[in-house]
């Protein structure tokens, strides 16, 4: 009975046979289908393959650049600190302003120039900085002079810190000059030994940034003579001049010489200083290079090596160009040892610190 339910031609169509052509391409549809799907699915796997490896790549460019942006906002701050390292070189002098009136004193100076600072944090800035300090110390000089006169130990205290300002210019000749009339007006006020020793330091100073080693040496035997007599041989005044005689020693290239004399003064200097200060730092570097110097790269890259945690442990510590001369020593020292370990985190570490 259902049969007869069937509509004549739908019957005349079920019972005619398939068309042999209609299969064939009924099927290559379908693998053109799967071939467009497989494309697109292997498209979609090799898009997300190099998003990811883009993704990585711009993930590693960023830690890259956010390295060197560090680096160079260190680079900036160390000129900073480097233009004010002058507070620290004129607190060592003596202070002329003590028991004065009317005059400018070495702290004003110092609170002066930092202001100025501020407002001007370039590359020229630390120039700027010497240039205003030396302004107002020859302020004072003129007030000194109308309070005193031109024979007071204070006048002569204050040109020696004047020839500081022009020592850390580059300019040795006019701090030599200055301390030749500091050394005339200190004789004529009959100074006492520890002031006539400080003058004959810095002339000694002077004459060894102008290469003139012998008569450097003979300015540094006066002072430490003059610091032992009154302080005594031991005191960590009379160890600083015999650091500067231990420059003088190198300087000729008698390492062994320099190397001796470091070895008496550091200790003593270490122990009153806990080698936090610029000086002791070049003191412990010119040490390492007398080691190297001697043929004592081990020792030599330990003590720079040293010498590295303290600038890591203390960053504003440092000049810049001190620095590089510590990595440049450091890298030396490695290729002489052949240790490629070490060479490679010093020469990492010299890509982190742009010059």
């Amino acid at each position: 009975m259902t049969d007869d339910l069937v509509p004549p031609d739908r019957e005349r169509s079920m019972q005619q046979p398939l068309n042999p052509e209609v299969r064939p391409a009924s099927a290559g549809r379908w693998m053109l289908v799967a071939f467009v799907i497989l494309v697109v699915g292997l498209a979609a796997v090799t898009g997300s393959y190099f998003s990811a490896r883009q993704a990585r790549a711009a993930e590693k460019a960023a830690r890259q650049l956010e390295l060197e942006s560090r680096a160079r906002a260190e680079l900036e701050a160390s000129r900073t600190r480097e233009s004010l390292e002058f507070i620290s070189d004129l607190l060592k002098s003596a202070d002329p302003s003590q028991g004065m009136e009317r005059t400018l004193s070495v702290r004003q100076v110092i609170e002066g120039a930092a202001r100025e600072l501020e407002a001007s944090l370039d590359q020229g800035a630390a120039r700027a900085l010497w240039e205003s300090a030396g302004r107002r110390i020859e302020e004072n000089l003129e007030s000194i002079e109308a309070a005193h006169s031109k024979d007071s130990p204070r006048y002569a205290a204050a040109l020696l810190q004047l020839a500081e300002v022009h020592m850390h210019q580059g300019r040795a000749e006019d701090c030599l000059s200055l301390c030749s009339a500091a050394l005339q007006t200190l004789e004529k006020a009959e100074a006492g030994d520890e002031d006539r020793a400080r003058a004959h330091e810095r002339t000694g100073d002077a004459l060894l940034s102008l290469n003139r080693a012998d008569e450097a040496d003979l300015a540094f035997s006066t002072a430490r003579s003059l610091y032992t007599h009154v302080l005594g041989d031991d005191h960590p005044k009379t160890m600083n001049v015999l650091c500067a005689q231990a420059r003088v020693a190198h300087k000729r290239g008698d390492h062994r010489g320099a190397l001796e004399l470091l070895e008496e003064a550091l200790p003593i200097l270490d122990r009153a200083f806990a080698g936090r200060e610029e000086s002791s730092f070049n003191n412990h570097r010119l040490m390492a290079e007398c080691l190297f110097d001697t043929g004592d790269a081990r020792r030599a890259l330990e003590q720079w090596e040293l010498l590295w945690k303290e600038v890591e442990g203390s960053p504003g510590w440092i000049r810049l160009q001190d620095r590089d001369a510590l990595i440049d020593g450091a890298l030396k020292a490695c290729r002489t040892l052949d240790d490629p370990a070490r060479l490679e985190a010093w020469e990492r570490r010299n890509r982190l610190h742009p010059r």
